[in-house]
Order: C-alpha cells, then structure tokens, then sequence
C-alpha cells in the first residue's frame, strides 16, 4: 500500500479473473460503473485528511465519510446515494479496530482505523484466487462479514478460558482478582457492543434490494447471521458466569470479615471481663475488703480465669469459636 499524509492506499480491479494493482485515478469510474469488482483499501492516518479524499476523489457522501473516518463509531447500515454503507468492529491484539465498508455498483471500498489482520487476509485471499470469493462485491463483502464474525469465537475461547480460571481461584483469595475480573468485564462489554449491532447490520441485509444482495447470497449471509447469535449468547453466558463469579467472592470475603469480627468480639469480651475484675480491685480506697488479705492477688487471677473460661464454655457452645 502507498503511504499518503492521511494514510495508506490501495485498489485492485478483476480483469479476465485476474487481480490487477490499478491507480487511483482508476479506481473511481470503475466504482461507479455497473458491474465487476473493484477494491479500494484505505488506512486512515489523519481523519480530515481521509475524509477529503474519500469524499472528494471517490465521491462518498459526506456523512458515510465521516462516521467512516470517525473513531469510536456504532456498527451500523445504511443506503444512500447508489451505495450501501455500512461499519463492523474487528477485534485485533490491542482492542478493536473499526472498519468502514462502502458497497458500490462495481466495487467495493474498505476504510478501517487501524490494522485490522483479519480483514487483510480476505483481500490478500481475494487477490491470490479471485474465484474462490466470488466475482462480485457483494461476495467479497459476505467475506469479510463471514471473517470478521469467525474472528469473535477466538475472543470468546479466551474469555471463557478467564472466567474458568477465575472460578478456580475464587476460593483462594488471590490478591488481584477483582481487577482481573472487572477487566475481563469490560472486554466482555466490548465484545458485546461490536456483536450486538453488527447482528442487526446482517439483518438490514436481507432487506436490500436483491442488485446489492443476489438471491443465492442471502443464505450464507444467513449463516453468518447464526454466527452472530452464537457469539452473543456465549457472550452473554460468560457474564452471567462472571457475574455469579464475582458475587461469590464478596459473599466470601463478607463472611470472612463477619468471622473476624466475631472472633475480635469473643477476644474483647474476655479482655473485658477481666478488666473487670482488675478494675475493681485497683481502685485507690482506702477501706475495700480483701485489700489486705493475703490470698487476694491470687483469688483476683482465679476470678478473673473462671470467669473468661465460662464465656469461653458459652461461646463454643453457641458456635462462635
């Protein structure tokens, strides 16, 4: 791909079931023109930029243009103006990247934020063996859709690898269990916010008109649709799962603190009996009895013992030790 100050750039075309590299000056009418399959691949470097080379030399609309080159955008769909728009979220190693797809009467065009590997190989696959994807845009877009919806099930692997993880150590007290578990909480969230609308965009679809959507193309659009609610809900059961995780551990953590406390309560009321007991008899009168008994240092102590073994005989009794 060429370098530019926005990003980078790039476009193929089929001719006689061949992928040939073309210029950008190319690339427009054959976008435009009814028929073949053009691919242009753009990396958004700086957003203003971009945006005015996609609306000024491809000729996007002005809105599509900016939630393509926008960060932090919804998976939507919409048709407007001869083309079909529409925006996925592709998880990668750091996150997810979002990737911006322009549905076109003789191509297709591909704005994405960041790197995105797995879109890449399905053009790089569509480049080697342009018959093995399909001879239009629309199969090529069913590609991409089918890869980037594979590309969850690793995600969710790794998730449920966590939370198992997380569910043996639940009894362990490990020192960073809740940070790891609110961090697995909000890749879960982050995953469920790229799935759940990307469904509705599979779903938007099948009400095309059958000239973006041939008939025979709607049943494995179908299937990755299936995908889709696959995803979610072991999406949804892993939180759920992590959720009853992480109500476990403070129940645990709850009833370690209440034993603590218990015990520290036993302990205080012995300290206190006693204390009693040497209070009384280390009050500063003059006229108390036993203050010049002999026995009395002794019979203070067996008072003080009796009366901290007879707690100690309820509580144990009671459970609490």
């Amino acid at each position: 791909m060429r370098e530019r100050e926005w990003g980078e750039y790039a476009a193929w075309t089929l001719r006689d079931r061949v992928v040939e590299a073309i210029g950008e000056e190319a690339a427009k009418p054959l976008l435009w023109r009814d028929g073949g399959c053009t691919v242009v691949s753009v990396q958004v470097g700086e957003p203003t930029a971009a945006g005015s080379f996609l609306r000024d030399h491809l000729c996007l609309d002005a809105l599509m243009v900016e939630d393509a080159v926008s960060p932090n955008e919804r998976p939507s769909l919409r048709e407007e103006g001869g083309t079909v728009f529409l925006e996925v979220a592709v998880p990668v190693a750091q996150g997810f990247a979002e990737v911006a797809l322009f549905l076109m009467p003789g191509g297709l065009v591909v704005v994405r934020s960041q790197s995105a590997p797995t879109v890449d190989e399905v053009l790089e696959r569509w480049r080697r063996s342009p018959a093995s994807v399909g001879p239009d845009p629309a199969r090529l877009l069913h590609q991409i859709l089918d890869a980037v919806v594979d590309s969850y099930f690793p995600l969710c692997d790794r998730i449920e690898d966590e939370v198992d993880e997380l569910e043996a150590l639940v009894f362990q007290g490990d020192g960073d269990f809740v940070e790891r578990s609110l961090a697995l909480k909000r890749q879960i969230v982050q995953a469920r916010r790229g799935i759940a609308p990307l469904r509705d965009v599979l779903n938007g679809l099948f009400r095309l008109d059958p000239r973006w959507v041939p008939s025979d193309l709607r049943p494995y659009l179908q299937d990755v649709y299936d995908h889709t609610l696959r995803v979610a809900e072991m999406l949804d059961v892993n939180r759920d799962l992590l959720a009853g995780i992480l109500d476990a551990h403070l129940s645990l953590v709850s009833n370690r603190l209440n034993s603590t406390m218990r015990l520290l309560t036993v302990v205080a009321t012995f300290l206190m009996t006693a204390g009693l007991v040497a209070g009384v008899y280390g009050m500063n009168f003059e006229h108390m009895p036993e203050l010049k008994w002999p026995w009395g240092y002794p019979m203070a102590l067996a008072a003080m013992l009796l009366m901290v073994g007879a707690e100690w005989l309820y509580f144990r009794r009671k459970g609490w030790l």
